[in-house]
């Protein structure tokens, strides 16, 4: 215990050294993140479209089983999978219709960019 309390003691002496030399890079790690997460939109957008894409071909697999041997496969699972593949296919249109109203026209709200925030 003695000992984990002397580093954490020491790491918390060079943190507070070093101090000024880390906001420079703290600035440019979140300048970096900002500018890394621009193309989340897009991978969510293409994500949703695979998953909804296999959830419907398994919901159509699971109705034609259904179909062939009711007793054995209930429908339940079929039409679960269909509406999720449903859900996970208009994520992408639900997402942008948030996106636009999320904009304002002549409002006079305004934000600060993480850019100008790190800076």
């Amino acid at each position: 215990m003695k000992k984990l309390l002397g580093t954490a003691a020491l790491a918390t002496v060079a943190v507070v050294l070093a101090g000024p030399a880390l906001a420079g890079q703290v600035s440019d790690s979140i300048n970096n993140v900002a500018g890394n997460t621009t193309t989340v939109p897009t991978f969510i957008n293409f994500a949703s479209y695979i998953i909804g894409a296999a959830l419907g071909v398994s919901g159509v697999s699971k109705l034609k089983a259904h179909v062939d041997n009711p007793g054995q496969t209930p429908i339940k699972d079929g039409l679960g999978r269909v509406g999720a593949a449903g859900m996970f296919i208009s994520l992408p249109f639900v997402l942008d219709m948030l996106r636009s109203t999320e904009t304002m026209g002549t409002g006079q709200a305004s934000y600060q960019q993480i850019t100008t925030l790190a800076t």
